[in-house]
């Protein structure tokens, strides 16, 4: 299911198929109680960012094999297999020796985490007298583009940054502010954030805000979305039209 159909149905079951306010927003993720889970959620809905592009990440680690005898290395290989490998690639070097390249991505057989984001990558910049807090992350799904900038535009949202930037005094620079896996982020949501049902939803919520608030246009909302083409844009576009619509109606 794509993210915009997973969104849709969850404003259609949890929301009455109203999109919650930038106000309603608000107000939720300054209620959450826990700390460190209202600095992820604030985050996440102010830059429109998927769990993992905030937290650790599991990083694929490509070890080659060399074959000489298939029946000396079935333990090892059956071990590497539980543990989530892949065959990245096969062939014969010169000597006609089998060599697979395993493509492992889990940390007890060999795979690493990549860090989530750090405070040193989150900043105050100012452009034509305006501040805006800013932030350099990963871009998942988008292989021609793996890091992006997001921004959020301080006086529109003072609240929300004011309280981010509370949270984040207590951290050093390097440190990494999310050292979780994306499934210990979804038990700490229901733990502490349940009214936002899955972390993914604070994403769907900005980016139709940007469409309604700041009128994004199509393009904008890739950009900042970290989309390779406009097919999901075509949805959360379609809030600018129906935000029109209500307005003529008062």
């Amino acid at each position: 299911m794509s993210e915009s159909c997973r969104f849709e149905k969850t404003i259609q079951k949890y929301f009455n198929g109203i999109v919650p306010t930038y106000k309603e927003i608000e107000e939720m993720l300054l209620s959450i109680t826990e700390p460190r889970i209202q600095l992820f959620s604030i985050l996440t809905y102010l830059w429109a960012a998927r769990i993992e592009e905030m937290c650790r990440y599991k990083q694929p680690l490509h070890v080659k094999v060399r074959i000489k005898n298939v029946d000396n290395n079935k333990l090892r290989l059956d071990g590497l297999f539980k543990g989530g490998a892949t065959v990245f690639n096969k062939y014969f070097d010169k000597y006609g020796t089998e060599i697979l390249i395993l493509k492992i991505v889990n940390p007890k057989y060999g795979g690493v985490f990549g860090f989530g984001v750090k405070k040193v990558n989150i900043n105050i910049e100012v452009r034509r007298g305006v501040d805006f807090l800013t932030c350099r992350f990963r871009n998942l799904k988008n292989r021609n583009v793996s890091v992006k900038n997001n921004v959020a535009k301080v006086v529109d949202e003072s609240r929300i940054v004011g309280r981010a930037l509370e949270l984040l005094e207590g951290y050093g620079l390097e440190d990494e502010l999310f050292p979780y896996t994306r499934q210990w982020i979804h038990r700490l949501f229901k733990l502490y954030a349940p009214f936002f049902v899955y972390p993914h939803f604070l994403r769907g919520c900005r980016l139709t805000h940007l469409v309604v608030r700041y009128n994004f246009n199509e393009q904008r909302l890739i950009k900042f979305a970290g989309w390779s083409d406009g097919r999901p844009a075509r949805y959360y576009m379609s809030f600018s039209v129906l935000d029109m619509m209500d307005a003529m109606m008062v």
